[in-house]
């Protein structure tokens, strides 16, 4: 190939420097004027062979350049992972995190979603269509999946919403073309009881199949309020969700999935971390408020003291169409559409003590506000016949905006009631991309150049209505911001076995809005930009009969226009938090994932991640902040996995065993003070199995998780600088049980 053409792409000005660091690790990374051998080595590796879609199309994990840790159904059962808290003990450099009202904040490599933000750090998509909010799917979403994908690093020049952080993939199991069912029970300690039922029925033979889930997941609370002797931190799950997959064609496939999820629980508990005694609320109360303080952190974790309880609701209506005609092999349309109606309703009690210091949504307990977001994206796959190159394009469309109205927000800060508040925005969001993958065989055998560009355009517009002595105060707002993410990725291909590759990624979010800001000056808030070096290395290895997989990924990230928030007391007793553009910091890290089969019944597989960061210069938040929270610098987990096939036809026994520790780390979304160090900690999980018993097609196991009943706070909430105290999250206690699994067909 003499003739090429020449990619140019514009950059801002300041990433200059950074793309020239990248040029010159890509010449002393990859000495290509050393001869390759053309004859590839064959695969020796016996490991199971991992299908993932990073790229939006199917193909081997181990020869896909980017940093991905894939959970099958396997994975999940033996690991005992029934809710997304427990992802982070199962995937490096994740990390997740609770706000007021548990609801879960997933972050990557330092990179989250702050508040009043719609635009996410780290992105969750089901059946490829974005969720909606910033929130985390609860345990429900769990069930029935062909995997989870969880990609590390700035993402979007693919597919979908562009985020910072990473994605989280979420496949559930398609509709097959044969009869299938299972039932799953499983009952534990906490009253815990769960049923997962499913039936697949093939409707014309490989032409239209249906998938029919339902699920239940309810547990007692494990926090006991001495003040009502009702539980806390209970678990209450309904789901349903039908999937029909329709292939009239060889070359057309319709997949639709409609599910619909339910949830109700009582407050949750904000237990008392650390507090000051001479802060606002002893200056309030008197020695009253120090006195139960005290009992507060002396209850630990499985007591507390509330007067305001609150509730938490909250329903979910999900449905998506993907459509996908194959025109020929080398070429693929696509399109994604995708509904979501999220109804909630969130009492939040954020004083930790019968005290009313914050509670938040008194009211709309019962009815139910919801919001709407629709989605759609076509893409267009493309091969080319001589392989000269591949070709992923495509745009991504979605709009947010208010459904039906529910009652107002009302907000109790230290004994004084707030204004009664309504705030409804709309999110609108507009993206082309493209991606080329070039064989850059020429110069080396197995190079390959991976470029790509996303300009993405993010609006908002809210409205809130604020009414105080009947007196109503309309506030309207709107910001709009649009930019590129791209992305240059060099591959080298050594053999079938062992892929590196140096990937050099620029990524920014939408902005943010402060509603609640007095200053006007306040109100907006910029959007986050991100860039990145990592390198990378993914191995599949043999030696003296055992088989290895090892991926390692080290990285660098200049991280811009941090949005941070901050909480405030106003004179008249209002409560707000307000987010900033606080700083900009350095983010540098690495991770290493390895699976050693040492025979055919057992393995070892564990996983190490590192991340530093260093807060370089403070932007314009009116507290300082020093550190980035929510990220400990070293997490580390390992699992022994032993299977013993029993004599005769009587099956198998399974055992997994699953260490887990990290280190201290910061509260809340960015620390105000030092006394929201939370400390590290290590949890052990365990799980026996006996599959098929006795040749029929039923499984029997028990499992435990947390088997020390260690103590351990998962995250905080630091507002210990304008309001006296900070509050922690517990990890769950010792939990333990049974699962029953019965299958018919497949």
């Amino acid at each position: 190939m003499k003739n090429r053409n020449k990619i140019s792409i514009k950059m801002p000005q300041k990433i200059h420097r950074r793309s020239g660091l990248f040029l010159g690790l890509l010449v002393m990374g990859f000495p290509v004027e050393q001869a390759v051998s053309q004859e590839k080595a064959r695969s020796t590796s016996l490991l199971e062979e991992i299908i993932v879609s990073a790229r939006r199309v199917e193909e081997n994990q181990q020869n896909v350049s980017i940093a991905i840790t894939t959970l099958t159904p396997s994975d999940l059962e033996i690991k005992n992972i029934t809710n997304f808290e427990q992802l982070q003990y199962n995937v490096p450099a994740l990390s997740f995190s609770h706000g007021a009202g548990r609801e879960s904040r997933l972050q990557i490599r330092g990179q989250s979603t702050a508040k009043n933000s719609d635009f996410p750090g780290v992105d969750r998509l089901f059946a490829e269509v974005p969720l909606i909010g910033a929130s985390g799917p609860s345990s429900a979403t769990l069930a029935d999946l062909e995997s989870i994908q969880v990609l590390k690093g700035p993402q979007g020049v693919a597919f979908g919403r562009n985020s910072t952080g990473g994605a989280v993939l979420l496949y559930p199991t398609k509709p097959k073309n044969e009869f299938g069912a299972y039932l799953k029970t499983n009952v534990g300690n906490y009253d815990y009881r769960a049923i997962e039922a499913m039936v697949n029925v093939p409707l014309i033979d490989d032409t239209l199949a249906v998938r029919l889930l339902a699920t239940q997941d309810k547990r007692d609370g494990w926090v006991k309020n001495v003040e009502t002797g009702h539980r806390l931190n209970e678990r209450d799950y309904d789901t349903i969700r039908v999937s029909l997959l329709f292939t009239p064609t060889d070359n057309l496939e319709n997949s639709t999935i409609y599910s619909l999820e339910k949830s109700d629980t009582l407050g949750v508990a904000n237990s008392l971390y650390d507090y000051n005694p001479n802060g606002i609320p002893s200056f309030l109360f008197g020695p009253i408020y120090n006195q139960l303080a005290e009992e507060a952190i002396a209850f630990g974790r499985e007591k507390i003291r509330l007067d305001y309880e609150g509730r938490q609701k909250r329903e979910t209506t999900f449905f998506s169409n993907t459509t996908a005609y194959k025109f020929n092999e080398n070429l693929t349309l696509k399109n994604i559409f995708g509904f979501q109606e999220l109804e909630s309703s969130n009492g939040i009690n954020m004083s930790a003590v019968a005290l009313p210091l914050i509670h938040l949504g008194i009211q709309g307990a019962d009815d139910l506000p919801s919001t709407e977001m629709y989605s759609d994206e076509i893409q267009l796959l493309y091969s080319h016949p001589d392989n000269l190159f591949e070709l992923v394009t495509g745009v991504f469309w979605s709009r947010q905006e208010p459904g039906k109205s529910g009652a107002p927000n009302e907000q109790i800060t230290v004994g004084r009631a707030g204004p009664l508040t309504t705030t409804e925005s709309v999110a609108k969001s507009i993206a082309p991309y493209a991606q080329f993958t070039v064989p850059l065989d020429f110069w080396a055998q197995g190079l390959s150049l991976t470029t790509g560009a996303r300009w993405t355009k993010d609006q908002r517009d809210s409205k809130q209505v604020r009414t105080s002595g009947g007196v109503s105060t309309v506030i309207e707002t709107s910001g709009e911001w649009s930019d590129w993410n791209w992305e240059v990725t060099l591959n080298y291909q050594a053999n079938e076995d062992l892929l590196t590759y140096i990937a050099h990624r620029h990524g920014f979010k939408g902005g943010a809005f402060n509603p609640s800001a007095r200053d006007p000056e306040l109100v907006m808030v910029e959007p986050e930009y991100v860039d990145d070096i990592e390198l990378g290395l993914k191995w599949d290895w043999a030696a003296g009969g055992i088989n290895g997989r090892t991926n390692i990924a080290l990285y660098y990230q200049w991280y811009e226009d941090i949005v941070t928030n901050t909480h405030f007391l106003e004179d008249d007793g209002t409560a707000f938090t307000l987010n900033f553009n606080s700083a900009e910091a350095t983010i540098k890290g690495g991770e290493i994932e390895s699976t050693v089969q040492f025979t055919d019944r057992f393995s070892v597989s564990a996983h190490y991640s590192y991340i530093k960061s260093e807060v370089e210069s403070q932007v314009g938040s009116p507290i300082a902040i020093d550190r980035l929270a929510d990220i400990p610098e070293h997490k580390v987990s390992a699992t022994m996995h032993y299977v013993y096939p029993l004599a005769g036809n009587a099956g198998e026994l399974e055992f997994a065993v699953t260490g887990y520790a990290q280190s201290e780390h910061y509260a809340d979304q960015a620390s105000e003070s030092e006394q929201s160090l939370l400390p590290g900690y290590g949890l052990v999980n365990g799980n026996l199995g006996w599959r098929n018993v006795l040749g029929h097609p039923l499984d029997v196991s028990f499992f435990v998780n947390n088997a020390l009943d260690k103590e351990y706070f998962l995250s905080g909430a630091d507002i210990y600088n304008n309001f006296g105290y900070v509050l922690g999250f517990w990890g769950e206690p010792r939990t333990y049980g049974m699962r029953l699994s019965y299958r018919w067909g497949e």
